[in-house]
């Protein structure tokens, strides 16, 4: 295996790890709330399932040395192989793709279900992307005669445009990836929920626009005929897929387990009454201080633990 080849497979196997990761934890997640599992996830496990076959062909092909940008290099049955493996990706990419706008089309069914307007919009919104992956299966299948004429430049025949037939279908890939981005954010300001949660939702979703930039970028470097690069962000692409599908289950969960900043604050004031006794002498040495001089500084105690005076004589942790 080449240098090249390896840092393909390394950028390859970084992406399905932070995949597994994603998945991982949405289903940690989900046991740990106790709300079970649902279509939505299923709908993400496959997903994942299938993007690891995938990244698993392409691990083959660099273990094998065999390059798309080095098709001059090559005899003709590595050109074959590497002609099928492109050939079946199309499908593995479209599928990958779908499970995981439908984990998160099903997911908004879920939280938003209850507005009418914004069912029937989901309704459309399934139904385009199942008619996408139909029309991608179909067009990849039958864009030769033969069909065999797609993997096997032996034999003749002819074939339709195959970069034509791409930028079609990526730009409405991308126009669906966009729209699933924008649809919930009209319905977020109505929840009832703080703003801070309000707005800490709105940048989960918007995490999804993610797969989008990786949509665009893969058509300009097809465009520029680079085919490597343009293989690379196709594989990112569908991590983000994937990694986006699992992002607004896990911030319902995680917040939960990370430590607040009041929950910090806490533990230092805890630590020093634990350390000095009873937490009035330290209420009653700063009430001294603040009264007698409020410049004054800070006892050293409550100085040592991050507290300081602000200019109403109060106590405060920096911690905060």
């Amino acid at each position: 295996m080449t240098m090249s080849a390896v840092h393909k497979v390394t950028s390859e196997a970084i992406l399905l790890a932070a995949a597994t990761i994603a998945v991982a934890l949405r289903f940690w997640a989900r046991k740990k709330l106790k709300m079970g599992w649902k279509a939505d996830d299923w709908f993400a496990l496959t997903a994942w399932f299938l993007l690891t076959v995938y990244i698993s062909t392409l691990f083959y092909s660099f273990n094998h040395d065999i390059d798309v940008s080095n098709l001059e290099m090559m005899t003709i049955s590595e050109i074959i192989t590497i002609l099928k493996l492109t050939y079946f990706s199309i499908y593995m990419m479209s599928v990958v793709i779908t499970l995981a706008r439908l984990s998160i089309i099903f997911l908004y069914y879920r939280i938003f279900g209850v507005y009418d307007n914004f069912r029937r919009a989901l309704w459309v919104m399934g139904g385009l992307t199942i008619a996408w992956v139909v029309m991608i299966i179909f067009l990849n299948t039958f864009r030769c005669k033969p069909v065999a004429l797609a993997y096997n430049p032996l034999l003749k025949g002819k074939c339709l445009n195959m970069t034509t037939l791409f930028f079609a279908t990526e730009s409405i890939n991308c126009a669906l990836d966009l729209a699933l981005v924008l649809l919930p954010l009209w319905r977020i300001p109505f929840l009832h929920l703080s703003l801070r949660d309000r707005i800490g939702l709105c940048l989960v979703f918007l995490t999804g626009s993610f797969v989008c930039i990786t949509s665009i970028l893969r058509i300009v470097f097809t465009y520029n005929m680079d085919t490597v690069q343009s293989a690379f962000w196709l594989t990112l692409q569908l991590s983000f897929a994937v990694i986006c599908s699992c992002l607004p289950t896990l911030r319902t969960y995680l917040p939960k387990h990370i430590p607040k900043p009041s929950t910090i604050t806490s533990y230092f004031r805890s630590s020093v009454f634990r350390k000095t006794g009873d937490p009035s002498s330290h209420l009653e040495k700063a009430s001294q201080y603040s009264n007698s001089d409020k410049t004054t500084s800070s006892p050293p105690s409550l100085r040592t633990y991050g507290f300081t005076q602000t200019e109403d004589g109060k106590w405060t942790s920096s911690a905060v």
